[in-house]
């Protein structure tokens, strides 16, 4: 699994969206497969797919599900690290160019 801070590179999340605190479990295993279902639209279509359904939750308040979504992106973008939106910062680097990279997102 990828860290937040690469996730929110790759995704092209806010400091706001990244709400941490789910543990993996097989639910999220779940998840992730009725995400992958939808791969004929394109890694990154399922990306956006799942960004979206994060957004959603922390529009309704609902940071249970929103932190449960963003362990599924990271997940996510860890099997298919084609749908990094930022492919030529996101992979492969130190902890700390992410932290540069983030403009603050900790």
């Amino acid at each position: 699994m990828i860290a937040p801070t690469e996730c929110a590179i790759c995704a092209k999340l806010v400091r706001d969206e990244l709400i941490v605190g789910a543990r993996k479990c097989r639910k999220h295993d779940a998840l992730l497969l009725t995400y992958i279902l939808n791969l004929d639209k394109s890694p990154g279509g399922v990306r956006d797919m799942i960004v979206s359904d994060l957004r959603g939750y922390l529009d309704l308040g609902a940071t249970s599900c929103a932190a449960d979504t963003l362990l599924v992106l990271r997940l996510f973008l860890f099997k298919y690290p084609e749908a990094c939106e930022r492919r030529d910062v996101c992979i492969g680097l130190s902890q700390t160019a992410f932290d540069s990279g983030l403009d603050g997102v900790r």
